[in-house]
């Protein structure tokens, strides 16, 4: 996790390995066991990229009514805009989405926005804490986000 190292107005960065890998979903012979447990990974993977465009908003003092009201316009630009990469937080959900639920990624998406609203509003004093000291450093590493999370929420 890092901040301030060049990602436009973008607040932080979070580099970490996602849940889900496509690749493991093409592999033939996927129990349904399996099939369940990497649809969770791939939930869990959404709800993790929707988080951070969130929070940032939340922490420009946009509010709850605001986020809520934003989730078709980011539903349609989500899914349907070329011009969002394959590579971004918009272009990670949308893989998933389609892998989800074909046909009715914009309705997941609408769904999948309102709880990560739900995680980064309950959540967001423990945000704001990790921030300020992710700015003392402007790097922090999985263990000490780890610590420094399990710490926050026991405030």
């Amino acid at each position: 996790m890092s901040v301030g190292d060049g990602h436009g107005d973008v607040l932080g960065f979070v580099d970490t390995m996602a849940e889900w890998q496509p690749s493991r979903m093409e592999a033939a012979g996927t129990s349904p066991a399996d099939e369940s447990r990497w649809r969770t990974f791939a939930w869990n993977d959404i709800l993790f990229y929707l988080s951070g465009p969130l929070a940032e908003l939340r922490w420009r003092r946009r509010s709850r009514a605001f986020l809520w009201l934003a989730a078709s316009e980011m539903a349609e630009r989500c899914i349907a805009d070329e011009n969002v990469s394959d590579d971004s937080d918009l272009g990670r959900v949308r893989r998933r989405l389609c892998w989800l639920h074909p046909g009715d990624e914009r309705a997941a998406f609408i769904r999948a926005w309102l709880e990560a609203e739900e995680l980064v509003a309950r959540n967001m004093s423990a945000i704001e804490w990790m921030a300020r000291e992710l700015c003392d450093c402007g790097e922090l590493l999985d263990d000490e986000i780890s610590d420094m999370w399990a710490g926050s929420n026991r405030r």
